[in-house]
């Protein structure tokens, strides 16, 4: 590649912990999300919205004795979940006839969640459980994170929403940069994850020079209809940072990211009368 432009540097972590345990939680760590500027405001971030999961927890999900129903961890409505409760219950309750399951109350983020302890056979329930059974209402941020292993695409069976990118790096900070095309346009947006802040700044400016493709990448795309795409980390509600607009660029620049100084625009290099023409963003894990 040849020589690029830094702009910046984006975090996926907070300097400092939250005083609140899952929002501190939520901090340490997540996936960037990739969308074009109309479909991010429907991605809520840590606001709950209208999702569940179920799933197994601990050794219990991997014993070979018991045929586990198979289905979506991930459901739209709560009366899926439920049926997917009962129907793994069923299971335990068919294979490892007398181990005590324990409902336990308010475990879970919702108050409608469930959750249960499942203990060894024969055992009063004072052991040291095998497992967990769980039921709880689920955020945009918690699906990011338990189904983003590297860059992916979040669209179809598990979720519902706008088609979006999504990338997984460990906590680092991220360099933007930019390669210019012909009549010096940006054509390229890169998005470097490293270790450190400005130890590789030079090997980046430089065009990343050396650095070799990822064997096992995935290319993927999404629509950019508006002609305006938004990284983001996916912590955030695209909702509460871009709002109800029609027109991305009021969300971006008359009330929105880049008037209040939480983001910066990066021009495509057109005249402001040369309207966006749709087209496809492309990203690749490296």
């Amino acid at each position: 590649m040849s020589q690029l432009d830094i702009v910046g540097t984006l975090y996926n972590h907070a300097a400092a912990p939250h005083p609140d345990e899952r929002i501190a939680l939520a901090e340490s760590e997540g996936p960037f999300i990739l969308a074009d500027a109309k479909d991010a405001p429907r991605w809520l971030g840590l606001d709950y919205g209208g999702r569940w999961k179920t799933w197994v927890l601990g050794p219990l999900a991997s014993l070979p004795m018991i045929p586990w129903p198979k289905f979506d961890r991930f459901h739209r409505h709560k009366h899926e979940a439920e049926g997917a409760y009962v129907a793994l219950r069923g299971a335990i309750e068919t294979c490892m006839v007398g181990a005590p399951i324990i409902e336990k109350p308010g475990a879970g983020e919702s108050p409608e969640a469930r959750y249960a302890g499942v203990y060894p056979q024969e055992s009063d329930g004072e052991a040291n459980p095998i497992g967990f059974l769980m039921m709880d209402e689920c955020n945009d941020y918690d699906f990011a994170v338990h189904m983003t292993k590297g860059m992916a695409c979040l669209r179809g069976g598990n979720y519902d929403g706008p088609r979006m990118v999504s990338y997984r790096p460990p906590p680092a900070a991220c360099t933007v940069a930019t390669k210019k095309g012909i009549n010096d346009r940006i054509d390229h947006i890169v998005l470097v994850f490293h270790p450190g802040p400005d130890d590789q700044r030079e090997f980046i400016r430089d065009g990343l020079r050396g650095a070799g493709p990822d064997g096992n990448h995935v290319d993927v795309k999404i629509d950019c209809m508006s002609g305006v795409i938004v990284a983001f980390w996916s912590r955030l509600s695209g909702r509460d940072m871009l709002g109800h607009y029609d027109d991305p660029a009021m969300g971006l620049c008359n009330d929105g990211l880049v008037k209040a100084g939480g983001a910066m625009a990066i021009p495509s290099g057109s005249r402001a009368s040369r309207p966006a023409r749709p087209g496809r963003a492309r990203g690749r894990s490296s």
